[in-house]
Order: structure tokens, then C-alpha cells, then sequence
């Protein structure tokens, strides 16, 4: 998990905080990654991490990494340690995908002609097309699922909070 955070490390980092506090620590994206992990609760609809795979997950920012690569607001993914968000699965191409920062605000995620190829929400992307990133979408790289997350919304969903809209005490 080189540059990510274990999901317990970041509630621990979180615990306490209002919403606006966290998101003045965290102002980052993250992307929660569940290596060959399934998902509680997919079929209805509702986002929790089954306790039993929460080993095979971790939370990382989606932001430049000091020296990593020449690619200017292109936050890169991939295997390679050149990459940004490095995830360590060896189906995942040595620069897989870019997460694109617009200065207006907004992202936008783009397959990088990857091998095993990318998805967004269940949906391939052709190689090298970039597509709209929202919060709490979910990006498939090969057998890779990330969750694209403001930092309270992970929390949300860390802790196993069934209904993020009315709150979470933790937040």
C-alpha cells in the first residue's frame, strides 16, 4: 500500500472532526481501492465495505506525488512506482489511467490505452477517452475497483454508515 492509508488508519486520522474539518484536512479526493474485493450491499444499490474485506482495501489521495512524473495536472495510476496513486495488482498496466484536475473545478478520468482496459461505473471505456469523474463513482482497472470519495463521504462509508444522507456521528 506505498502512499495509501489503511481504511482504520484514516478513520483513527478522522475520528472526531466535523464535516468541515475534515475537508479542510483532507481537501483532496480519495480513492477508496479494493483489491479483488466484493462489496456488501452491491445488488441494492447501498456502498458499505464488508469487515472481512476491509484487508484487501485501502484510501488514497488522488493528487500529485512530489517528483513522480512530468505530467502536470494528470494525476497518473498504475503499477509502475513513476505513477501518483499506485496500486499493486499485476493486472493493472504500468501507467493504467489519469485522473484530470479542471482548474474550474470537476475531474475527469481517462484510460491510458491500458491493457486489461478501464470502467466507470460498470461502463469500458475506449483507450485513451477521457469521461466526467463524480464523486462516488467507481472506476474498474482489470480486476481493481476504486471508489472516487470526498474525504466525509468516505468516512460515511468506512464506518458503515447505512444512510449517508442523514449523517454520521463520527463526521
Amino acid at each position: 500500500m506505498v502512499g495509501g492509508l489503511s481504511i482504520e488508519a484514516f478513520c483513527e486520522s478522522a475520528q472526531g472532526l466535523s464535516e468541515a474539518e475534515l475537508s479542510k484536512r483532507y481537501p483532496d479526493p480519495f480513492f477508496l481501492v479494493e483489491l479483488f474485493a466484493e462489496v456488501a450491499g452491491e445488488e441494492t444499490g447501498t456502498r458499505q465495505i464488508d469487515p472481512d474485506q476491509r484487508r484487501n482495501a485501502f484510501v488514497i489521495a488522488v493528487r500529485k506525488r512530489e517528483g513522480a512524473n512530468p505530467f502536470g495536472r494528470m494525476v497518473t495510476i498504475g503499477r509502475h512506482s513513476c505513477n501518483d496513486v499506485l496500486i499493486p495488482a499485476g493486472d493493472v498496466s504500468r501507467v493504467h489511467a489519469y485522473v484530470i484536475a479542471h482548474e474550474g473545478g470537476g475531474y475527469a478520468i481517462r484510460d491510458a490505452g491500458s491493457t486489461c482496459g478501464t470502467s466507470l461505473d460498470g461502463v469500458d471505456l475506449e483507450s485513451r477517452q477521457s469521461v466526467p469523474l463524480p464523486y462516488g463513482s467507481v472506476v474498474g482497472l482489470a480486476s481493481v475497483r476504486m471508489t472516487f470519495l470526498r474525504a466525509p463521504d468516505l468516512l460515511r462509508l468506512a464506518t458503515l454508515d447505512k444512510t449517508p444522507a442523514q449523517g454520521n456521528p463520527a463526521a
